[in-house]
Protein backbone atom coordinates (compact mmCIF):
# COMPACT_ATOMS: atom_id res chain seq x y z
CA UNK A 1 0.00 0.00 0.00
CA UNK A 2 2.68 2.40 0.13
CA UNK A 3 3.60 2.33 -3.21
CA UNK A 4 0.67 3.67 -4.38
CA UNK A 5 0.38 6.74 -2.38
CA UNK A 6 4.22 7.32 -3.59
CA UNK A 7 2.65 6.67 -6.80
CA UNK A 8 -0.07 9.16 -6.50
CA UNK A 9 2.18 11.64 -4.68
CA UNK A 10 4.03 11.16 -8.35
CA UNK A 11 1.07 11.96 -10.47
CA UNK A 12 0.39 15.26 -7.88
CA UNK A 13 4.05 16.73 -8.88
CA UNK A 14 4.23 16.04 -12.33
CA UNK A 15 0.51 17.84 -12.77
CA UNK A 16 2.01 20.73 -10.90
CA UNK A 17 4.95 20.77 -13.08
CA UNK A 18 2.57 20.66 -16.30
CA UNK A 19 0.63 23.60 -14.82
CA UNK A 20 4.06 25.49 -14.18
CA UNK A 21 5.02 25.17 -17.66
CA UNK A 22 1.61 26.08 -19.27
CA UNK A 23 1.38 28.99 -17.39
CA UNK A 24 4.73 29.73 -17.70
CA UNK A 25 4.25 29.95 -21.75
CA UNK A 26 1.13 32.35 -21.16
CA UNK A 27 3.25 34.82 -19.22
CA UNK A 28 6.50 35.01 -22.21
CA UNK A 29 3.63 35.10 -24.53
CA UNK A 30 2.42 38.66 -23.06
CA UNK A 31 5.43 40.32 -23.52
CA UNK A 32 5.69 44.41 -24.71
CA UNK A 33 7.42 46.01 -26.38
CA UNK A 34 7.97 49.91 -26.39
CA UNK A 35 9.04 52.22 -29.31
CA UNK A 36 11.76 54.43 -28.64
CA UNK A 37 9.99 57.41 -30.38
CA UNK A 38 9.95 60.67 -28.89
CA UNK A 39 6.62 61.57 -28.62
CA UNK A 40 7.86 64.49 -26.39
CA UNK A 41 9.43 66.28 -29.35
CA UNK A 42 6.28 65.87 -31.71
CA UNK A 43 4.24 67.19 -29.11
CA UNK A 44 6.94 70.33 -28.71
CA UNK A 45 6.47 70.97 -32.50
CA UNK A 46 2.89 71.24 -32.58
CA UNK A 47 2.78 73.42 -29.45
CA UNK A 48 5.64 75.99 -30.97
CA UNK A 49 3.89 76.35 -34.27
CA UNK A 50 0.31 76.94 -32.71
CA UNK A 51 2.31 79.50 -30.60
CA UNK A 52 3.85 80.81 -32.75
CA UNK A 53 0.94 80.92 -35.69
CA UNK A 54 -1.45 82.46 -32.49
CA UNK A 55 0.87 85.51 -32.44
CA UNK A 56 1.19 86.06 -36.29
CA UNK A 57 -2.96 85.77 -36.12
CA UNK A 58 -3.06 88.37 -33.55
CA UNK A 59 -0.58 90.41 -34.95
CA UNK A 60 -2.41 90.15 -38.62
CA UNK A 61 -5.35 91.42 -36.52
CA UNK A 62 -4.05 94.39 -34.69
CA UNK A 63 -2.73 95.44 -38.08
CA UNK A 64 -6.02 95.07 -39.82
CA UNK A 65 -4.97 92.20 -42.30
CA UNK A 66 -7.26 90.19 -44.39
CA UNK A 67 -7.76 86.72 -43.84
CA UNK A 68 -5.69 85.73 -46.94
CA UNK A 69 -2.63 87.87 -45.62
CA UNK A 70 -2.77 86.24 -42.29
CA UNK A 71 -3.38 82.50 -44.43
CA UNK A 72 -0.31 83.22 -46.66
CA UNK A 73 2.17 84.01 -43.42
CA UNK A 74 0.71 81.16 -41.81
CA UNK A 75 1.58 78.97 -44.76
CA UNK A 76 5.02 80.82 -44.60
CA UNK A 77 5.94 79.74 -41.28
CA UNK A 78 4.72 76.21 -41.41
CA UNK A 79 6.81 76.03 -44.58
CA UNK A 80 9.73 77.30 -42.42
CA UNK A 81 8.89 74.02 -39.75
CA UNK A 82 8.39 71.65 -42.93
CA UNK A 83 11.75 72.41 -44.01
CA UNK A 84 13.68 72.38 -40.78
CA UNK A 85 11.62 68.69 -39.29
CA UNK A 86 11.23 67.03 -42.01
CA UNK A 87 10.85 63.90 -40.62
CA UNK A 88 7.17 65.15 -39.87
CA UNK A 89 3.99 66.08 -41.48
CA UNK A 90 2.27 69.37 -40.45
CA UNK A 91 -1.61 70.46 -41.73
CA UNK A 92 -2.74 73.53 -40.31
CA UNK A 93 -6.06 74.51 -40.70
CA UNK A 94 -7.44 78.60 -40.33
CA UNK A 95 -9.87 80.74 -40.83
CA UNK A 96 -12.55 82.75 -39.36
CA UNK A 97 -15.86 82.43 -38.27
CA UNK A 98 -17.11 86.35 -39.24
CA UNK A 99 -16.17 85.14 -42.74
CA UNK A 100 -16.59 81.66 -42.54
CA UNK A 101 -13.52 81.01 -45.09
CA UNK A 102 -11.40 77.82 -43.92
CA UNK A 103 -8.61 76.65 -45.33
CA UNK A 104 -6.23 73.37 -44.71
CA UNK A 105 -3.05 72.26 -45.84
CA UNK A 106 -0.46 70.01 -45.09
CA UNK A 107 3.16 70.15 -45.31
CA UNK A 108 6.05 67.21 -45.95
CA UNK A 109 9.47 68.50 -46.25
CA UNK A 110 8.40 71.92 -47.31
CA UNK A 111 6.13 70.80 -49.39
CA UNK A 112 2.37 71.98 -49.94
CA UNK A 113 -1.00 70.24 -50.11
CA UNK A 114 -4.27 71.45 -50.20
CA UNK A 115 -6.54 69.69 -48.00
CA UNK A 116 -10.50 69.42 -48.81
CA UNK A 117 -12.64 71.14 -45.81
CA UNK A 118 -16.07 70.30 -44.47
CA UNK A 119 -17.79 72.96 -42.48
CA UNK A 120 -21.00 71.69 -41.44
CA UNK A 121 -21.66 71.87 -38.66
CA UNK A 122 -17.78 71.36 -38.04
CA UNK A 123 -14.12 71.72 -39.02
CA UNK A 124 -13.43 68.56 -41.26
CA UNK A 125 -10.66 67.19 -42.55
CA UNK A 126 -9.01 63.97 -43.10
CA UNK A 127 -5.83 63.46 -43.47
CA UNK A 128 -4.10 59.71 -44.64
CA UNK A 129 -7.87 58.48 -44.46
CA UNK A 130 -8.16 59.11 -40.63
CA UNK A 131 -11.07 61.99 -39.91
CA UNK A 132 -10.46 65.01 -37.94
CA UNK A 133 -13.14 67.27 -36.55
CA UNK A 134 -12.70 70.55 -34.83
CA UNK A 135 -15.04 73.02 -33.73
CA UNK A 136 -15.59 76.34 -34.75
CA UNK A 137 -15.49 79.11 -32.34
CA UNK A 138 -16.15 82.53 -32.75
CA UNK A 139 -13.84 84.60 -34.08
CA UNK A 140 -10.49 82.95 -35.95
CA UNK A 141 -9.78 79.67 -35.76
CA UNK A 142 -6.50 77.86 -36.13
CA UNK A 143 -5.70 74.38 -35.60
CA UNK A 144 -1.76 72.35 -36.30
CA UNK A 145 -2.07 68.61 -36.77
CA UNK A 146 1.66 67.19 -36.48
CA UNK A 147 2.28 63.44 -37.65
CA UNK A 148 5.19 61.04 -37.97
CA UNK A 149 5.68 57.96 -39.30
CA UNK A 150 8.67 55.70 -37.62
CA UNK A 151 8.32 51.72 -37.84
CA UNK A 152 4.84 51.06 -39.21
CA UNK A 153 3.35 53.10 -36.74
CA UNK A 154 1.87 56.47 -36.95
CA UNK A 155 2.66 58.98 -34.28
CA UNK A 156 -0.08 62.18 -33.96
CA UNK A 157 -0.68 65.45 -32.05
CA UNK A 158 -2.89 68.09 -32.48
CA UNK A 159 -2.98 71.46 -31.03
Amino acid sequence: MAVKRKRGQFFLIAALVIIVVVFSFGVVSNSARTSNFDSGKLNAVAKDIKYESVQLINQGVYNNFTSAVIYFDLQNITSSYSEFYPQYNISIIYGNSYDSVFNAATYSSGTSYNLDLTTDPVLGVSLNNVPYSFNITKGYNFYVIVSANQDGETYISAE
